[in-house]
């Protein structure tokens, strides 16, 4: 029994040591009052570790096919992004918003208008890598721009 309870322990001082990244990516729609803006593409990436990450790079690639991403200023000057190289202290989020229509038209230049999923990435100063859950998406069917 005690060796167990020292285990468990050290499980958990081992776990708060490592830097933890978690990854989403998700769709957003601004509004203008009553008028919506262009369709968006949200990266997040928060720590969930207990130590500060230091984050290089965010991303979004093909699964499969590598990054198809490089981020720059892609969407509407008034939302804000999280500026690289950023520090995360546990629990803070770094967010990346990107025009969706670029998006599409490249991955239908490289891929054809057929249906693929996407994955967030994350580059820390490590040197790890993170990756989250995939998003399906038909690049065909981007929603009309008003």
């Amino acid at each position: 029994m005690w060796r167990w309870s020292l285990h468990c322990e050290l499980v958990d001082v081992e776990r708060k040591e490592q830097c933890v990244a978690h990854l989403s990516v998700s769709t957003a729609i601004p509004t203008y009052g009553p008028n919506f803006g262009a369709s968006l593409y949200r990266v997040d990436a928060t720590n969930r570790g207990h130590r500060k990450v230091v984050v290089r790079a965010l991303g979004l690639e093909v699964v499969g096919r590598g990054p198809i991403v490089s981020f720059g200023p892609t969407a509407p000057r008034h939302i804000q992004d999280t500026p690289l190289t950023g520090t995360l202290d546990d629990g803070q989020t770094a967010s990346m918003y990107i025009a969706r229509a670029p998006v599409c038209e490249a991955l239908i230049s490289r891929k054809g208008p057929g249906k693929c999923e996407l994955v967030a990435y994350c580059d820390i100063s490590t040197g790890q890598e993170f990756r989250g859950k995939t998003l399906k998406v038909n690049p065909a069917e981007l929603p009309e721009e008003t």
